[in-house]
C-alpha cells in the first residue's frame, strides 16, 4: 500500500479577522499519492473556468460551482483535477467538478 498525502483545509471566520487557533476547523477533502497542487477561485472564477472547459476539444469534465463561496481545485497530476466548493447549507467542502486533459 503507498501511503498518501492529505489535502487539509482550515476554515475560520471571515478574511481580515483574527480567531483564535481554536476556532478553526480542517477538513480533510482527499487523499492522494502526492502533494496536490492547489488553486482556489470565486464563483466567477470558476464559472470562467467551466466555459473554457466546455469549449476545449482537448480538456473534458466540468466545474458546477453552486454557490457564492470559494472553490479549491486540487491537481493529481498535471493532467487531472477535481474541485470542491464550500456549502454554507451542510458546512462542508462538497464536490462539484473535475476535467482532465
Amino acid at each position: 500500500m503507498i501511503a498518501g498525502v492529505g489535502l487539509t483545509f482550515a476554515l475560520g471566520p471571515a478574511v481580515g479577522s483574527s480567531p483564535p487557533p481554536a476556532a478553526l476547523t480542517k477538513l480533510e477533502l482527499g487523499t492522494y499519492v502526492r502533494q496536490p497542487s492547489i488553486d482556489c477561485y470565486t464563483r466567477a472564477e470558476a464559472d470562467a473556468l467551466d466555459d473554457t472547459i466546455r469549449r476545449s476539444t482537448t480538456i473534458h469534465g466540468r466545474v458546477t460551482p453552486r454557490w457564492k463561496t470559494s472553490i479549491v481545485c486540487a491537481f493529481s497530476e498535471a493532467t487531472s483535477a477535481t474541485c470542491w466548493q464550500y456549502s454554507p447549507v451542510d458546512r462542508a467542502f462538497v464536490p462539484i467538478g473535475q476535467w482532465t486533459t
